[in-house]
């Protein structure tokens, strides 16, 4: 069994010059990186580190390009502008009938067509909390609403919708399908498309992760974890970033989620935001 830690950090951002405008719908020519340093994490008796995603769902690489995701629903603001979909870069599920708008986009449900979706009672119910309404898994999806990877390869199926993956299908996550050396559960851990070869522009993009053990606790089960060379764009909403700690627990699956928020104007290009593990889960 295992369990998923998410943390949800948002970077704000002042946007007082301008509105939403093309910069916001288009390729980012200029960006910031930044690096996130947790440090000690440690591992209880019961469990078991497997894996750690990191995810910027505010922005998303479209071939070698940087494109902002301004609703954070998986869809680049450049196809959520799609007239036949009726879709709205501005609005997570448009016509609000309980899905996502990438999940309209994906199935092909043009405008004519939504009005005989299923209407999601309580859009807001997720019981695995794996970013998935239990309406999307359900009516949608085809996954287990109970289960935060329903196929059991280690990556939440929230990730494998975005990324294009299969969370029904468990082989899919060792696959390459662009054939460039990296399968395709790595491809989602650097935070590059599936699809497309990783050039020399997609792997100044990718991100790095560090984990080693923690030199104020030698002797416990206590690491530090460094996620560096993380993109984040120009958007008045902010930069959202979840990071996926998955660990195996023996008799049971749950899910604790965090949100930290960092101004964005305090974050220079480069900089490393640190923070200790004891004191995002304090409180919950």
């Amino acid at each position: 069994m295992k369990v998923i830690l998410i943390l949800f950090i948002s970077f704000f951002i002042s946007c007082s010059k301008e509105e939403l405008k093309t910069l916001d719908w288009e390729v980012i020519p200029d960006y910031r990186k930044i690096n996130i340093s947790i440090k000690d994490y440690c591992i209880k008796n019961e469990k078991e580190y497997v894996d750690l995603y990191a995810s910027n769902y505010s922005a998303k690489l479209d071939q070698d390009k940087l494109l902002v995701d301004f609703d954070r629903d998986g869809l680049p603001n450049s196809y959520d502008s799609d007239e036949t979909y009726a879709i709205s870069p501005l609005k997570y599920d448009t016509n609000k009938d309980g899905y996502r708008d990438l999940l309209v986009y994906l199935s092909g449900i043009d405008i004519k067509n939504q009005e005989y979706l299923k209407v999601c009672d309580d859009f807001e119910q997720d019981t695995d909390k794996d970013g998935l309404s239990d309406c999307e898994e359900n009516n949608f999806i085809r996954s287990n609403p109970n289960s935060f990877d329903t196929d059991e390869d280690s990556i939440p199926d929230e990730l494998e919708i975005i990324y294009g993956l299969n969370p029904n299908d468990g082989n899919d996550a060792y696959q390459d399908l662009d054939d460039d050396g990296i399968i395709n559960s790595e491809e989602i851990r650097l935070h590059t498309p599936i699809d497309i070869s990783n050039n020399k522009n997609l792997k100044k993009l990718e991100y790095q992760y560090h984990i080693t053990l923690s030199k104020l606790k030698p002797s416990s089960r206590c690491y530090n974890i460094d996620i560096d060379n993380i993109s984040i764009v120009d958007v008045k909403n902010g930069n959202l970033i979840k990071i996926n700690i998955i660990e195996k627990l023996v008799e049971q699956k749950n899910m604790r989620t965090f949100r930290v928020i960092v101004e964005y104007d305090k974050v220079k290009n480069n900089e490393t935001l640190v923070f200790d593990f004891k004191d995002l889960i304090e409180g919950v």
